[in-house]
């Protein structure tokens, strides 16, 4: 996610009617017109959508690692093809532009809308499940590594335990979650990676992140796509839909990929796992002091719910233990 403060600055270039400078001058490289991208939301990128061509305008501020991800993300999604929300190439050929802004430079690509609508759980029927299953197990038989980051890496680092002390009330808690986290880091140390196993995921393939024609499924948002294990991309895709669907889930699944069920054992671990890197990141996106008198009701109301959930992804990690 997008550090606060970059939530913050890009909301106050908006307009009432959701244009932006900064996305008037990020749209130009695509040779839209000014006002043509109008403000959806700010999560892990900045989205604007645009209604002509149907499309999603998404940028971060530069880096040169968010360059980087863009690219290798550009570059999965247009190898995918059918099923993915494909990339458009700019007006100078390119699927990802450096575009300088009013509020500095931004990496940015446009991606075409996924063709459908959204479907959540209480619409997802067993055949949409099983067809839920069997689009990410084709993503993981069929995409190459375009050089995407290793999802788990952040565990490689020291977690910084105590989130903000003004919101900690279990004073236990640090101690035991760095203890967790290393068990964590090392149960995932042990665990094979062969090709079989390990290789591109998604990173968030939950139904929020998928348009439904029919029955037929369209991912999109690959924000979080990396190298990892493919049954932790199957825990953070089924989290909260219930046994059921999951079992209709990993059912459509193996009608693509073989999937084992030594492999589906390893789910509690992998819900552990990605909580531990969220807790991880965490800080990096809380940098808005949360005593500021300046901030917007919005931002602080933002900062309490990404607390609260922290506080609910700390009870997982600290949970894997038992």
């Amino acid at each position: 996610m997008l550090a606060l403060s970059e939530i913050a600055g890009l909301a106050a270039t908006l307009c009432e009617d959701g244009r932006s400078e900064v996305a008037d001058a990020v749209a130009a490289a695509w040779g839209l017109a000014g006002g043509a991208a109008r403000f959806w939301r700010s999560s892990a990128s900045h989205v604007f959508a645009v209604h002509e061509p149907p499309a999603y305008l998404r940028f971060v501020p530069e880096t040169q690692p968010t360059r980087r991800r863009m690219e290798a993300v550009a570059t999965l999604m247009h190898s995918l093809g059918i099923g993915v929300a494909q990339p458009l190439a700019s007006r100078s050929g390119r699927l990802v532009e450096t575009v300088a802004t009013a509020r500095g430079p931004m990496v940015a690509m446009l991606v075409t809308a996924a063709r459908g609508a959204a479907v959540d759980g209480e619409d997802l029927t067993p055949a949409r499940a099983r067809a839920w299953g069997a689009a990410l197990a084709r993503l993981h038989r069929d995409a190459a590594d375009p050089g995407l980051p290793e999802w788990f890496a952040d565990l490689d680092a020291d977690l910084h335990a105590d989130l903000h002390a003004d919101h900690d009330a279990d004073l236990d808690a640090g101690p035991a979650l760095a203890v967790a986290v290393a068990r964590l880091r090392d149960e995932l140390g042990r665990l094979p990676r062969d090709a079989g196993r390990f290789g591109v995921v998604h990173g968030d393939f939950e139904l929020d992140n998928l348009s439904w024609d029919g029955d037929a499924p369209t991912a999109y948002d690959f924000d979080d796509a990396g190298r990892s294990w493919f049954v932790a991309d199957i825990a953070q895709a089924v989290r909260g839909v219930g046994s059921a669907i999951t079992a209709e889930f990993v059912a459509g699944y193996r009608t693509a990929r073989d999937l084992s069920d030594v492999d589906l054992g390893w789910l509690p671990l992998f819900v552990a796992a990605h909580a531990a890197v969220w807790l991880r990141r965490l800080p990096g996106v809380l940098d808005v002091e949360p005593t500021a008198t300046d901030q917007p009701p919005w931002l602080r109301s933002l900062r309490d719910k990404l607390i609260a959930y922290a506080y609910r992804q700390r009870r997982l990690v600290l949970d894997s233990r038992r």
